[in-house]
């Protein structure tokens, strides 16, 4: 019996596309100022919102929560957050796309997959960190269950995107030419950054 093999050619052309990493990029760039101006009326703390991603119990999420406005983290949250993780998917597979070339998607696109896999995780954190919060709206605690899968799948989603980061800055330092090297080090830079900040989190 012959097994179906999904043709993502297609796929890695568009991603891979100038005019779709640079819309991409710039809606990025944006959604990030909105996040960061956005998160301020949440907590005044700028590493608030990952330690409660990272929080895995009740206990931690209600302390580090404890002093949000849960009104504009709920909207953040179901608006500007589930939009984000599409957008830094594609600029991030579409990079690695352009620098793989065809001849690699062929082969292989995991660092594609990797960057939409994170972007998955993403909306799962948020789904059930949205559950886990919303009995402190009616002075409940939150729910344990919830706080610690959305933990986990933050944890996938912090290790995918700085593997497929990773994935994508190998490959553009291995193109010829200073642009691709210039990428490939901006790309490794942001992966360390990322992997910093997350660490200092917990």
């Amino acid at each position: 019996m012959a097994t179906k093999s999904w043709n993502l050619q297609p796929l890695m052309q568009v991603l891979s596309r100038r005019v779709t990493i640079g819309i991409s990029l710039a809606a990025v760039a944006v959604l990030s100022v909105v996040f960061r101006v956005w998160g301020a009326l949440v907590t005044d703390d700028s590493l608030g919102i990952i330690r409660s991603q990272l929080a895995f119990t009740a206990d931690r999420f209600e302390a580090v929560t404890g002093t949000w406005n849960i009104a504009e983290f709920i909207r953040l949250t179901a608006t500007v957050d589930f939009i984000f993780p599409v957008l830094y998917a594609a600029v991030i597979a579409g990079v690695w796309a352009r620098a793989a070339g065809s001849d690699q998607w062929s082969r292989s696109v995991w660092p594609a997959a990797t960057a939409f896999g994170a972007a998955a995780a993403d909306w799962m954190e948020n789904s059930f960190h949205l559950i886990a919060i919303e009995p402190t709206i009616t002075g409940g605690t939150p729910v344990g269950v919830a706080v610690a899968v959305g933990s986990a799948f933050a944890v996938l989603k912090w290790i995918g995107i700085v593997v497929a980061l990773t994935a994508a800055a190998i490959t553009a330092w291995r193109r010829n030419g200073p642009v691709w090297r210039g990428i490939g080090v901006v790309l490794a830079g942001l992966a360390g950054a990322i992997a910093g900040v997350v660490t200092s989190a917990f």
